[in-house]
């Protein structure tokens, strides 16, 4: 049974004494960030990761849900600017997949930092007016494995191709562009059967070739998949497009799922390294007062 109340809340006293100190900056960007803000590519870092990991279970996704409810998760996102909150939640992914990876004891799965990384692109994408709904989530992931199948497929044929100045050229007018999804997915698929050309050939030259450049029919299998799964999401997101997130409510649950998964993280982390392992996760100047109200409350009357 899912509870009303989650972990790090502070009180209301304490939030207002942490907004009262907060840069008038960040105070004016209260749930209404620029889009470009929330969705820079070089930010994207949860995406970058949910892509090179399977996807979560639907158990998981259920499980972790149920650990709080839409209300007590709007009342979360009421403590916090949602801009600063994405900030200081993508400041940690790097260290916590670190961490795990490592195979430091650490009470927190892969599978809950893969949660928590959807949180916090579905926050990103509300911010940025794009559907809540799943296809802007799918669409950020295929976009990410197409990208990786694609530059898997190109390492392997510019290998094949070195020193063949027709074979160059070919690849050179596959390639393609990234700039735009229905790009990648036409330069994938254009990479993907030039890849299929060369798998067919039977000569012994090409065949010492295929097998150093190490590319098989599973490569071409994935890049396919990689490209039709991004061709399906763009035009799911497409459909979904007249549904826009612009009801604060809605951003305040989200955001309030990012802290209350924030919350959950610092503590396991943060247990762990009191034993010498891994490493603390301290909170950033959006979110302290949430997760460390103690720490804020000792701050301000000092």
């Amino acid at each position: 049974m899912a509870k009303n109340t989650a972990p790090g809340k502070a009180t209301k006293a304490a939030t207002k004494s942490a907004v009262s100190q907060a840069p008038a900056s960040e105070a004016a960007a209260k749930k209404t960030a620029s889009p470009k803000t929330a969705l820079r590519e070089e930010e994207r870092v949860e995406v970058g990761v949910l892509a090179r990991h399977p996807a979560l279970s639907d158990a998981s996704l259920r499980a972790f849900a149920g650990q709080i409810t839409e209300a007590a998760a709007e009342t979360r996102g009421h403590e916090t600017t949602a801009v600063g909150t994405l900030r200081d939640a993508r400041a940690w992914v790097v260290t916590i997949e670190r961490v795990i990876l490592s195979g430091a004891t650490v009470r927190y799965s892969l599978a809950r930092l893969l949660y928590f990384l959807t949180a916090v692109d579905a926050l990103a994408r509300a911010l940025d007016g794009i559907s809540t709904a799943s296809a802007g989530t799918a669409l950020s992931l295929a976009e990410s494995r197409a990208r990786v199948a694609r530059n898997s497929l190109l390492e392997a044929l510019e290998s094949l191709v070195l020193g063949n100045e027709e074979a160059e050229a070919e690849l050179s007018e596959k390639r393609g562009s990234t700039e735009r999804v229905e790009l990648i997915v036409t330069s994938l698929r254009s990479l993907t059967e030039m890849a299929e050309g060369w798998l067919a050939k039977s000569d012994e030259e090409s065949l010492a070739l295929i097998e150093s450049a190490q590319l098989n029919t599973d490569d071409v299998a994935r890049a396919r998949e990689a490209a039709d799964a991004l061709g399906a999401s763009a035009l799911a997101k497409t459909e979904a497009g007249a549904e826009r997130a612009r009801d604060s409510a809605a951003v305040n649950r989200l955001e309030g799922r990012v802290t209350f998964e924030m919350a959950v993280v610092m503590r396991a982390f943060n247990a762990a390294a009191a034993r010498g392992v891994g490493e603390r996760l301290v909170p950033g100047p959006a979110t302290r007062h949430l997760l460390m109200p103690s720490a804020t409350k000792k701050k301000t009357s000092a």
